[in-house]
């Protein structure tokens, strides 16, 4: 485990928004994530706002919205299956911790919309992980070792990466490779006399204007019919994802490669 002065180590910003860290903890959806990710198929659709049924929408947690490419989420479902240390409860099938569960917002939903999205993927190169190590001063071999992360951004990236697994265009396979967050541990060796400096390179991809906001909803009166009660203005945003199984890193001395600081 690193020591707090570690994981205070300065946070590299780069472009594409991508934020390198010299700390790590272990990267994972959780399993609740994971079984919604296999049960995407099933998460019920509707083609308007108007036919949307309000027990579906309570017990599955999820439902679509054809006409608006939108996925509407209770707030529980989302903070659940965000959540690295949610455990399912005991004594229940996966399925059964899924559909019947009583959302502690019951009422509470997030909507994101994505009839006016875009997507680009673009390689990020070579990114520096943290400082430069010397070895110098050693007339022998070192091995230098780091735990790191690289995060596409806030929590928003994290949300609407777990909304975009239900199958919305616009067209982009984001399965449970694409996370707002990969990290990991490297081990390198470096010669007597040498400087050595991690590096990592990583595919992002950026789903432009995404749209989001939070929902009141709750059961007409005598009909299965959902009304808005409450509601917020849409926020609009860029998200990032990065695809896990793209990511490279090095071990690099070759001093013209080198991102050093001036003064190491």
């Amino acid at each position: 485990m690193l020591h707090l002065s570690l994981l205070l180590l300065v946070v590299v910003r780069v472009c594409y928004s991508l934020e390198v860290s010299l700390s790590h903890k272990e990267i994972q959806q959780n399993i609740l994530y994971g079984a919604y990710a296999d049960l995407r198929n099933e998460i019920p659709s509707f083609q308007f706002y108007n036919d949307i049924d309000f027990n579906k929408l309570k017990s599955f947690g999820i439902v679509k919205v054809l006409n608006t490419n939108s996925v509407i989420i209770s707030q529980q479902v989302l903070n659940d299956s965000l959540n690295p240390d949610y455990r399912p409860l005991l004594n229940t099938k996966l399925k059964k911790d899924i559909k019947p569960q009583i959302f502690e917002s019951r009422n509470d939903f997030i909507e994101f919309r994505f009839n006016e999205s875009k997507v680009k993927t673009a390689m990020v190169d070579w990114i520096p992980i943290g400082e430069c190590h010397s070895n110098k001063k050693s007339s022998t071999k070192t091995t230098f070792s780091k735990q790191w992360s690289i995060s596409a951004g806030s929590g928003f990236n994290g949300q609407v990466a777990f909304a975009s697994i239900f199958g919305f265009q616009p067209s982009i396979k984001l399965d449970l490779t694409f996370q707002a967050s990969v990290g990991g541990t490297l081990s390198c060796d470096v010669a007597a006399g040498k400087l050595l400096q991690f590096q990592a390179k990583v595919k992002e991809t950026t789903i432009e204007n995404v749209k989001r906001r939070k929902l009141r909803i709750r059961k007409g009166f005598m009909s299965q019919k959902l009304i808005l009660s409450d509601e917020t203005d849409w926020e609009d945003d860029d998200t990032n994802v990065i695809d896990k199984d793209s990511v490279e890193t090095a071990c690099v001395t070759d001093p013209d490669q080198l991102k050093c600081e001036a003064d190491e």
